[in-house]
């Protein structure tokens, strides 16, 4: 059985060449003109014409690939060792480890995606399964561009298409993905926005977070919105990502995948577990409680659990973890001796104690316990030193004879 006889009705190989952008019927091949840039599914255009055949645009016959055909009568015949090159396909080894010029083994498998097609989606044949019409069983040879597997593009013939842009979207006078207006291939600019300011995802003059091409907010009118965020994301009083409380332009709390702070409040104030603007001890976001209207509860603690002095139920001091504050006063506001900051004694209710010493250790008539006054004159010696020799520190008091005093300056 020759080869000629399963690839009719042949095509002309010397038919006149046409646009490569026609389109045509499944019943157009059986004339002598078929455009060379179109390939019916219905059909089996000549291996001379180097169009697809149509087995290669449906699944893959495993005996096909195999490097067989069959008649119609169900007849299997080999498939010459060397394929005919206006196919396209390279080599003569079955395991189909050699490669055409674009990447295609001789089972029209792609070297680097493993399918029938390369990453832009053309097969072996050159024709893209982007731009394939299935319903009326017509292919053609170019991508949704406009370009074909070299590159070419079907309107210009060069690998420009009207507005400059390459294959891959590359424009040829800035060297980037966007043209001198700023637009890309298919004219939207780095936001989304088109010549005409519509966004292509929204459809409207705004993308989905109200900004317009200009920037400005549909709702405020500025280059903010509501929350103070603009369309880089930044708040416009702390000039970061973050707005006073921490939270971004998204609602997350800072670093974390949470939509609330560490106290369980999200960015509107309203707290996770109640669902209203005060926790379950009746905080708000502020720290304000509900129903005294300040930063402590009906029983005088706030919500860290500390009174106005620091103490907590239990009576220790948040700084020092004691039962006195840095200053030494416990959480009633007395200290050791018995005394509150204004010096008023918890017992007598004067400023002494019942001893008859005030806050500062000196009496009524302005001695200490170790009779030193406010100078730190002995009330008996009437030196700094007591009988025994001590000062009021308690120091052993050190007598220069002034005799040996005045020797050593003049012998300095």
């Amino acid at each position: 059985m020759s080869l000629s006889k399963i690839s009719t009705p042949v095509v002309a190989a010397t038919a006149a060449p046409q646009a490569r952008d026609a389109t045509v019927s499944a019943a157009s091949f059986a004339t002598d003109a078929i455009p060379s840039g179109v390939v019916s599914m219905g059909a089996t255009p000549s291996l001379g014409t180097g169009m697809a055949v149509a087995s290669d645009l449906a699944p893959t016959d495993p005996l096909r690939a195999a490097g067989t055909m069959e008649d119609a009568t169900g007849a299997v015949e080999t498939v010459p060792e060397e394929p005919n090159p206006l196919l396209r396909a390279v080599g003569n080894h079955r395991n189909g480890t050699r490669y055409d010029d674009h990447g295609f083994n001789m089972h029209g498998i792609h070297r680097d995606t493993k399918i029938r097609y390369d990453k832009r989606g053309f097969d072996r044949h050159g024709i893209n399964r982007h731009t394939c019409n299935y319903s009326d069983r017509t292919c053609i040879y170019f991508d949704m561009h406009g370009f074909d597997w070299d590159g070419i593009h079907r309107v210009t013939g060069t690998p420009f298409n009207e507005r400059g842009f390459t294959w891959d979207k590359i424009h040829r006078v800035t060297g980037t993905l966007y043209d001198e207006h700023g637009h890309d291939m298919i004219g939207h600019d780095e936001r989304g926005f088109n010549r005409d300011g519509i966004h292509w995802t929204t459809g409207s003059r705004y993308d989905r977070h109200g900004f317009d091409r200009d920037g400005n907010h549909r709702v405020t009118g500025a280059p903010y919105n509501e929350r103070g965020f603009n369309l880089d994301g930044n708040h416009r009083v702390t000039g970061t990502i973050y707005d006073e409380r921490g939270f971004k332009a998204s609602g997350n709390y800072r670093d974390t995948y949470s939509y609330c702070d560490e106290r369980g409040f999200n960015r509107d104030g309203i707290h996770k577990d109640t669902g209203t603007p005060y926790n379950r001890g009746g905080f708000d976001r502020d720290g304000i409680h509900r129903v005294t209207g300040t930063p402590y509860n009906e029983r005088g603690y706030n919500e860290r659990g500390y009174n106005r002095r620091g103490f907590d139920e239990d009576g220790f001091h948040y700084v020092t973890g004691t039962n006195r504050d840095p200053e030494g006063y416990d959480e009633y506001g007395y200290n050791e001796r018995g005394f509150d900051r204004d010096g008023i004694h918890q017992i007598t209710g004067t400023h002494y104690d019942e001893r008859d010493y005030s806050a500062l250790g000196y009496n009524r008539d302005g001695y200490d316990e170790r009779d030193f006054d406010w100078n730190g004159i002995h009330r008996v010696t009437g030196m700094p030193y007591d009988e025994r020799g001590y000062d009021w520190r308690g120091r052993k008091y050190r007598i220069m004879d002034w005799r040996k005093l005045m020797q050593q300056e003049m012998a300095g």
